[in-house]
Order: structure tokens, then sequence, then C-alpha cells
């Protein structure tokens, strides 16, 4: 623990561009005690609701626990869930200023409704996501782009946060790779679950778990073995 605390000391203050699929986690809470009459499911008798960082967004929320400085880029809603979400963001200390809106485009939203039986024994019943998955335009491809470009001379890393989502598809992500590269500075990526990664291309280092990494080798991770050769093939 020694080793890692000390680890942490050394990261110092870095700046952030931190790039990719912004979401709004929504959690409802309630009584699950009986069925319903209509359907055989079970009713949720809501007692409280919260909201927390999701996607991109938590991973802004984890880098400035670290005592990193973050800028955010990406795209959100014309809607109550986006100046819900950039609140969250703003009150933790995050750069929302090119957080790009769009009218045609809902902010995306997980909401996820839990029930408590007897007030005890969570249990996730359902999840119901709200979002629009289709690539970006040009035109809001060259907006984004440019605002990675503006923030390279602040920050230290460029982060790519990728849930496949339509903001960093394969179009957009290996210029925004070569620009950070150009400007001489490291991009980090946790990529999509895709078995493609051609988009990555360039950067300098990605953060697959195992069944992402599985997925994009074609190699079954079953030991020390396996992983080597799947990290080797990525």
């Amino acid at each position: 623990m020694d080793a890692l605390v000390e680890l942490l000391e050394r990261f110092g203050k870095p700046k952030v561009a931190l790039v990719g699929d912004f979401m709004l986690d929504r959690y409802v809470y309630g009584d699950a005690d009986r069925v319903s009459p209509e359907a055989p499911v079970p009713v949720l008798k809501a007692v409280r609701s919260e909201s927390r960082t999701g996607g991109a967004a938590n991973a802004a929320a984890a880098v400035i626990a670290l005592g990193a400085k973050v800028s955010c880029i990406g795209l959100v809603g014309a809607d109550e869930a986006a100046e819900e979400l950039k609140i969250m963001l703003a009150s933790l200390g995050a750069e929302t200023a090119n957080m790009v809106r769009l009218s045609n485009r809902p902010t995306t939203v997980k909401t996820r409704y839990v029930g408590l039986a007897q007030h005890r024994h969570a249990q996730q019943m359902l999840r119901v996501d709200e979002e629009d998955c289709q690539a970006i335009g040009k035109k809001v491809q060259a907006t984004l782009r440019a605002a990675v470009r503006s923030e390279l001379k602040n920050c230290n890393v460029v982060a790519l946060e990728d849930y496949d989502k339509g903001v960093l598809n394969g179009t957009n992500t290996p210029l925004i790779i070569a620009d950070a590269r150009k400007a001489d500075k490291r991009v980090v990526v946790d990529p999509a679950c895709i078995g493609d990664y051609r988009r990555y291309r360039g950067a300098s280092l990605l953060t697959p778990n195992r069944y992402e990494a599985s997925l994009a080798s074609g190699i079954e991770i079953t030991n020390d073995d396996s992983l080597q050769r799947a990290g080797r093939q990525i």
C-alpha cells in the first residue's frame, strides 16, 4: 500500500484533455414487495433517486479525485440531463466549456431501477437507456477535433474514453491521436468493446479489460500465456 501511495503522489497535478462519451447515470430505489396484476412483473414503489457521473464523466471524476485537472470534450443534448451533468462535473472542478450541445441528439442517460425486498437485499430490476449511438457528422467531428487541438498546448496527456456511442469513430479518432502525437502528448485509450482497434493506431497506451482484449485479439484469455499472446496480437 505504501508503494501505491508513493506512486500516486508522484503523479502530481497533470492536466488531462478527456475526450469521449459522457453520460448521466440515474438510480431509482424503492420497495418491490408485490407483483403487478397487469403483468407478471414486480411493482417498484419508488422511495428515492440519485444521479451520478457515467461513462467519460465518471472517468473525469476519478481523474480529479487523483489530483489532476480535466478538460471535458464531448457531446451532450440540449436537455435537462445535460444541465445536470455539467453542474455535477463543474462541482468536481472539471472544465466543461468544450462540451458541445446538440439539439438533435439527447444526452446519454442510463436509469437503473433497484428494488429492495423487505427493505433489504437490493437488486437491480431494470435498466433503461436513452441514447443516440449514430456516428456524428463531419461538422461536429471538426468541432471536437478543434477543441482537442486548443487544449494540446495546456494539457499533459490526452485520454480517450470510448463507449462506441458515435463520438469516437474510425474517422476522427486517428486524427485526434495524430494531432496529440504531433504535439508530443501521450494518448491513453480506454477502448470500446469492439473487435477492430485500428481507430486507436498511434495511441501510447490501451487499457482493455479481459473481455475486451479477448474480443479485439480473437484469443480467449485464460492464463498468463494467453494474456501475453492477446497483448502482442493487439
